[in-house]
């Protein structure tokens, strides 16, 4: 019995995880981007009130706008180490999500192989069986020769 059929259908769910593998891949790398957007949009505007900041103390400040200026940069400061927590975790998501691809990728190849494999050696099988047919058609050839 040939194994075609089985190795195919685990082909074909191998390739089918493999396809799925590959864009949990594009979408961690998109949460990816996006995370390092909002990454640099939070320093971005922390840098702007600092350098406000400095030119307002430059300028002239009260210590109560100088106080509550320095608490919004240091609750962007705590945002800034949310997103970059966030960020990680994202990062580490996408090294996961490329370690499944590979890993299914693998197994779509090991599937390839052993399809290719059971062709081949379904190829022998029919070899074979014609050579033993043709033989044994020679055989009977030869015997009736021999006999007429």
């Amino acid at each position: 019995m040939s194994q075609a059929v089985p190795f195919q259908i685990l082909h074909d769910l191998a390739q089918k995880a493999m396809d799925e593998a590959f864009k949990a891949i594009g979408q961690a790398m998109a949460r990816q981007r996006s995370a390092e957007e909002q990454l640099i949009k939070l320093q971005e505007y922390r840098h702007d009130y600092l350098r406000n900041l400095q030119q307002a103390m430059h300028d002239g400040i009260t210590s109560s706008q100088c106080q509550n200026t320095q608490r919004f940069i240091s609750t962007l400061d705590d945002a800034i180490a949310k997103q970059s927590g966030v960020l990680g975790q994202i990062q580490k998501q996408v090294a996961q999500a490329r370690e499944r691809w590979m890993t299914e990728r693998r197994k779509v190849a090991s599937m390839q192989a052993l399809i290719e494999r059971d062709a081949k050696r379904q190829i022998l099988v029919q070899a074979k069986l014609e050579q033993k047919a043709n033989d044994e058609y020679a055989a009977r050839s030869h015997r009736r020769l021999q006999l007429a």
